[in-house]
Protein backbone atom coordinates (compact mmCIF):
# COMPACT_ATOMS: atom_id res chain seq x y z
CA UNK A 1 0.00 0.00 0.00
CA UNK A 2 1.32 3.44 -0.87
CA UNK A 3 1.04 5.39 2.35
CA UNK A 4 1.77 9.09 2.01
CA UNK A 5 2.58 11.46 4.80
CA UNK A 6 -0.31 12.81 6.75
CA UNK A 7 -0.34 14.95 9.83
CA UNK A 8 -2.50 13.25 12.37
CA UNK A 9 -4.54 15.41 14.64
CA UNK A 10 -4.44 12.94 17.48
CA UNK A 11 -0.95 11.43 17.30
CA UNK A 12 0.84 13.50 19.82
CA UNK A 13 2.97 12.37 22.68
CA UNK A 14 0.97 12.80 25.92
CA UNK A 15 2.37 13.47 29.35
CA UNK A 16 -0.95 13.14 31.12
CA UNK A 17 -0.35 16.16 33.35
CA UNK A 18 0.66 19.52 31.98
CA UNK A 19 4.34 20.01 32.70
CA UNK A 20 5.89 23.25 33.89
CA UNK A 21 8.31 24.85 31.42
CA UNK A 22 11.84 23.48 31.72
CA UNK A 23 15.09 25.24 30.69
CA UNK A 24 15.38 23.12 27.56
CA UNK A 25 11.79 23.88 26.50
CA UNK A 26 12.78 27.28 25.12
CA UNK A 27 15.44 25.72 22.91
CA UNK A 28 13.06 23.01 21.81
CA UNK A 29 10.55 25.71 20.85
CA UNK A 30 13.16 27.31 18.58
CA UNK A 31 13.07 24.10 16.55
CA UNK A 32 9.30 24.31 15.96
CA UNK A 33 9.47 26.57 12.87
CA UNK A 34 12.36 24.49 11.54
CA UNK A 35 10.23 21.35 11.82
CA UNK A 36 7.26 23.11 10.20
CA UNK A 37 9.50 24.11 7.30
CA UNK A 38 10.87 20.57 6.97
CA UNK A 39 7.33 19.19 6.70
CA UNK A 40 6.24 21.82 4.18
CA UNK A 41 6.42 21.95 0.39
CA UNK A 42 8.98 24.74 0.59
CA UNK A 43 12.09 24.53 -1.61
CA UNK A 44 14.15 24.70 1.59
CA UNK A 45 12.41 21.82 3.36
CA UNK A 46 15.39 19.53 2.81
CA UNK A 47 17.66 22.13 4.40
CA UNK A 48 15.37 22.28 7.43
CA UNK A 49 15.35 18.50 7.79
CA UNK A 50 19.15 18.46 7.54
CA UNK A 51 19.36 21.07 10.31
CA UNK A 52 17.14 18.96 12.58
CA UNK A 53 19.25 15.89 11.86
CA UNK A 54 22.47 17.71 12.77
CA UNK A 55 20.97 18.95 16.01
CA UNK A 56 19.79 15.42 16.78
CA UNK A 57 23.26 14.01 16.14
CA UNK A 58 24.97 16.69 18.25
CA UNK A 59 26.71 18.12 15.18
CA UNK A 60 25.47 21.71 15.29
CA UNK A 61 28.96 23.00 14.47
CA UNK A 62 28.37 21.67 10.96
CA UNK A 63 25.30 23.88 10.41
CA UNK A 64 26.29 26.72 8.11
CA UNK A 65 25.25 30.32 8.57
CA UNK A 66 23.46 30.07 5.21
CA UNK A 67 21.43 27.07 6.41
CA UNK A 68 20.48 28.88 9.61
CA UNK A 69 19.25 31.84 7.60
CA UNK A 70 17.23 29.59 5.29
CA UNK A 71 15.39 28.06 8.25
CA UNK A 72 14.77 31.41 9.90
CA UNK A 73 17.33 31.25 12.69
CA UNK A 74 19.77 34.04 13.48
CA UNK A 75 23.48 33.68 12.80
CA UNK A 76 25.08 30.92 14.87
CA UNK A 77 21.96 30.68 17.04
CA UNK A 78 22.00 26.90 16.71
CA UNK A 79 25.63 26.81 17.86
CA UNK A 80 24.47 27.57 21.39
CA UNK A 81 25.80 24.78 23.66
CA UNK A 82 22.24 24.16 24.87
CA UNK A 83 21.44 22.55 21.53
CA UNK A 84 23.78 19.75 22.54
CA UNK A 85 21.79 18.96 25.67
CA UNK A 86 20.32 15.43 25.54
CA UNK A 87 16.81 16.82 26.09
CA UNK A 88 17.11 19.20 23.12
CA UNK A 89 18.62 16.56 20.86
CA UNK A 90 15.79 14.21 21.84
CA UNK A 91 13.36 17.00 20.97
CA UNK A 92 14.95 17.32 17.52
CA UNK A 93 14.46 13.59 16.97
CA UNK A 94 10.80 13.80 17.97
CA UNK A 95 10.29 16.67 15.54
CA UNK A 96 11.94 14.67 12.76
CA UNK A 97 9.43 11.90 13.42
CA UNK A 98 6.55 14.35 13.47
CA UNK A 99 7.27 15.42 9.89
CA UNK A 100 6.11 11.99 8.67
CA UNK A 101 8.48 12.30 5.71
CA UNK A 102 9.91 9.30 3.89
CA UNK A 103 13.34 10.88 4.36
CA UNK A 104 12.69 11.08 8.10
CA UNK A 105 11.84 7.37 8.19
CA UNK A 106 15.06 6.56 6.33
CA UNK A 107 17.16 8.67 8.69
CA UNK A 108 15.61 7.22 11.84
CA UNK A 109 15.62 3.64 10.56
CA UNK A 110 19.30 3.83 9.59
CA UNK A 111 20.32 5.48 12.87
CA UNK A 112 22.55 3.33 15.09
CA UNK A 113 23.05 3.67 18.82
CA UNK A 114 26.68 4.59 18.22
CA UNK A 115 25.59 7.48 15.98
CA UNK A 116 24.16 9.43 18.92
CA UNK A 117 27.45 9.32 20.81
CA UNK A 118 27.79 9.28 24.55
CA UNK A 119 24.42 9.67 26.21
CA UNK A 120 24.35 8.69 29.87
CA UNK A 121 20.67 9.63 30.05
CA UNK A 122 19.76 7.25 27.18
CA UNK A 123 17.11 9.83 26.35
CA UNK A 124 18.40 10.48 22.85
CA UNK A 125 18.34 6.86 21.71
CA UNK A 126 14.93 6.23 23.27
CA UNK A 127 13.54 9.32 21.53
CA UNK A 128 14.86 8.07 18.21
CA UNK A 129 12.99 4.76 18.54
CA UNK A 130 9.72 6.49 19.40
CA UNK A 131 10.28 9.01 16.59
CA UNK A 132 10.68 6.19 14.07
CA UNK A 133 7.33 4.64 15.06
CA UNK A 134 5.71 8.06 14.99
CA UNK A 135 7.02 8.76 11.49
CA UNK A 136 5.78 5.37 10.26
CA UNK A 137 2.38 5.96 11.85
CA UNK A 138 2.01 9.35 10.20
CA UNK A 139 2.53 7.76 6.80
CA UNK A 140 -0.56 5.60 7.19
CA UNK A 141 -3.76 7.24 5.98
CA UNK A 142 -6.43 4.74 6.96
CA UNK A 143 -7.50 5.25 10.62
CA UNK A 144 -8.14 1.53 11.16
CA UNK A 145 -4.71 0.65 9.80
CA UNK A 146 -3.24 3.20 12.19
CA UNK A 147 -4.94 1.40 15.08
CA UNK A 148 -3.66 -1.95 13.85
CA UNK A 149 -0.14 -0.55 13.58
CA UNK A 150 -0.28 0.63 17.19
CA UNK A 151 -1.77 -2.63 18.47
CA UNK A 152 0.87 -4.63 16.62
CA UNK A 153 3.52 -2.44 18.18
CA UNK A 154 2.21 -3.33 21.63
CA UNK A 155 2.20 -7.03 20.86
CA UNK A 156 5.87 -7.13 19.94
CA UNK A 157 8.10 -8.95 22.49
CA UNK A 158 9.41 -6.77 25.33
CA UNK A 159 7.47 -3.78 24.01
CA UNK A 160 5.23 -3.34 27.03
CA UNK A 161 8.06 -1.95 29.17
CA UNK A 162 9.77 -0.02 26.38
CA UNK A 163 9.25 3.68 25.80
CA UNK A 164 7.83 2.84 22.37
CA UNK A 165 5.23 0.66 24.06
CA UNK A 166 4.26 3.48 26.41
CA UNK A 167 3.93 5.75 23.38
CA UNK A 168 1.70 3.24 21.58
CA UNK A 169 -0.54 2.91 24.65
CA UNK A 170 -0.97 6.66 24.84
CA UNK A 171 -1.70 6.87 21.15
CA UNK A 172 -4.52 4.34 21.43
CA UNK A 173 -5.96 5.87 24.60
CA UNK A 174 -5.84 9.35 23.13
CA UNK A 175 -7.72 8.20 20.05
CA UNK A 176 -10.55 6.82 22.16
CA UNK A 177 -9.92 3.35 20.72
CA UNK A 178 -12.34 1.31 22.79
CA UNK A 179 -11.71 -1.80 20.69
CA UNK A 180 -8.04 -1.71 21.72
CA UNK A 181 -8.76 -1.73 25.45
CA UNK A 182 -7.94 -5.41 26.01
CA UNK A 183 -4.60 -5.05 24.21
CA UNK A 184 -3.88 -1.88 26.20
CA UNK A 185 -4.72 -3.53 29.52
CA UNK A 186 -2.52 -6.54 28.78
CA UNK A 187 0.40 -4.32 27.76
CA UNK A 188 0.15 -2.17 30.88
CA UNK A 189 -0.17 -5.13 33.25
CA UNK A 190 3.00 -6.65 31.78
CA UNK A 191 4.88 -3.71 33.30
CA UNK A 192 4.24 -5.33 36.70
CA UNK A 193 3.98 -2.06 38.61
CA UNK A 194 1.02 -3.00 40.79
CA UNK A 195 -1.21 -0.09 41.70
CA UNK A 196 0.52 2.19 39.23
CA UNK A 197 -0.63 -0.10 36.41
CA UNK A 198 -4.19 0.00 37.72
CA UNK A 199 -4.01 3.79 37.79
CA UNK A 200 -2.72 3.90 34.21
CA UNK A 201 -5.51 1.64 32.99
CA UNK A 202 -8.10 3.79 34.76
CA UNK A 203 -6.60 6.93 33.22
CA UNK A 204 -6.72 5.35 29.76
CA UNK A 205 -10.32 4.26 30.24
CA UNK A 206 -11.24 7.79 31.32
CA UNK A 207 -9.74 9.24 28.13
CA UNK A 208 -11.55 6.70 25.99
CA UNK A 209 -14.86 7.56 27.67
CA UNK A 210 -14.32 11.22 26.84
CA UNK A 211 -13.64 10.57 23.16
CA UNK A 212 -15.34 7.35 22.08
CA UNK A 213 -18.19 7.80 19.61
CA UNK A 214 -17.81 11.58 19.49
CA UNK A 215 -16.77 12.86 16.05
CA UNK A 216 -16.08 16.43 17.23
CA UNK A 217 -12.88 16.12 19.25
CA UNK A 218 -12.90 19.73 20.45
CA UNK A 219 -16.42 19.45 21.87
CA UNK A 220 -15.66 16.07 23.43
CA UNK A 221 -12.60 17.43 25.21
CA UNK A 222 -14.29 20.69 26.16
CA UNK A 223 -16.97 18.71 28.01
CA UNK A 224 -14.34 17.87 30.64
CA UNK A 225 -13.62 21.55 31.33
CA UNK A 226 -16.63 22.02 33.53
CA UNK A 227 -16.48 23.61 36.98
CA UNK A 228 -18.83 20.93 38.29
CA UNK A 229 -16.68 18.02 37.07
CA UNK A 230 -13.12 19.14 36.37
CA UNK A 231 -12.00 18.80 39.97
CA UNK A 232 -13.02 15.15 40.20
CA UNK A 233 -10.14 13.88 38.08
CA UNK A 234 -7.30 16.46 38.03
CA UNK A 235 -5.09 14.31 35.84
CA UNK A 236 -7.80 13.98 33.21
CA UNK A 237 -8.43 17.72 33.31
CA UNK A 238 -4.75 18.57 32.84
CA UNK A 239 -4.55 16.07 30.00
CA UNK A 240 -7.58 17.70 28.37
CA UNK A 241 -5.98 21.13 28.60
CA UNK A 242 -2.83 19.86 26.95
CA UNK A 243 -4.77 18.05 24.21
CA UNK A 244 -6.77 21.16 23.30
CA UNK A 245 -3.64 23.31 23.26
CA UNK A 246 -1.76 20.90 21.00
CA UNK A 247 -4.56 20.85 18.43
CA UNK A 248 -3.56 24.41 17.41
CA UNK A 249 -7.13 25.18 16.43
CA UNK A 250 -8.88 28.48 17.12
CA UNK A 251 -11.96 26.74 18.51
CA UNK A 252 -9.83 24.56 20.80
CA UNK A 253 -8.00 27.55 22.20
CA UNK A 254 -11.32 29.35 22.65
CA UNK A 255 -12.47 26.54 24.94
CA UNK A 256 -9.31 26.92 27.01
CA UNK A 257 -9.89 30.65 27.32
CA UNK A 258 -13.52 30.04 28.26
CA UNK A 259 -12.53 27.69 31.09
CA UNK A 260 -9.77 30.02 32.31
CA UNK A 261 -12.27 32.88 32.47
CA UNK A 262 -14.77 30.75 34.38
CA UNK A 263 -12.08 29.93 36.94
CA UNK A 264 -11.10 33.59 37.25
CA UNK A 265 -14.71 34.48 38.08
CA UNK A 266 -14.96 31.95 40.92
CA UNK A 267 -15.64 33.63 44.28
CA UNK A 268 -12.64 33.66 46.59
CA UNK A 269 -14.50 31.50 49.10
CA UNK A 270 -15.49 28.86 46.52
CA UNK A 271 -14.68 25.27 47.57
CA UNK A 272 -11.69 23.91 45.67
CA UNK A 273 -10.81 27.28 44.17
CA UNK A 274 -7.08 26.73 44.74
CA UNK A 275 -7.23 23.48 42.82
CA UNK A 276 -8.93 25.21 39.91
CA UNK A 277 -6.31 27.97 39.91
CA UNK A 278 -3.81 25.24 39.10
CA UNK A 279 -5.79 24.44 35.95
CA UNK A 280 -5.79 28.10 35.02
CA UNK A 281 -2.00 28.07 35.32
CA UNK A 282 -1.88 24.94 33.15
CA UNK A 283 -3.80 26.84 30.49
CA UNK A 284 -1.48 29.84 30.76
CA UNK A 285 1.63 27.75 30.09
CA UNK A 286 -0.03 25.30 27.67
CA UNK A 287 1.93 24.57 24.45
CA UNK A 288 -0.15 26.63 22.08
CA UNK A 289 1.17 27.54 18.64
CA UNK A 290 -0.28 29.24 15.58
CA UNK A 291 -4.00 28.63 15.19
CA UNK A 292 -5.74 27.30 12.11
Amino acid sequence: MNHKAVFLLFSIPILGVAARPSPEAAYCALLDPVADLAASQSPTNSVALDVLERVALGRTAEISVESEAQVGRTQKQLRDPAFSWPEVRACALRKIGETGLAEAVDFLRDLKRADVGTDITQEIWVASRVALRDALLRRIEDPQLQIEFLENTLMEPEMSRAATGHWAVDQLCDRGSLGSLVVIQEAIRKRRNGQRDDDEIAFCEARIRVLYGKPDRVKALASVLNLDKAGENPRLTSWTIEQLALMHLREAHAELDRFANEIAKMPVASPGRERFLRFREDIRISPRASER
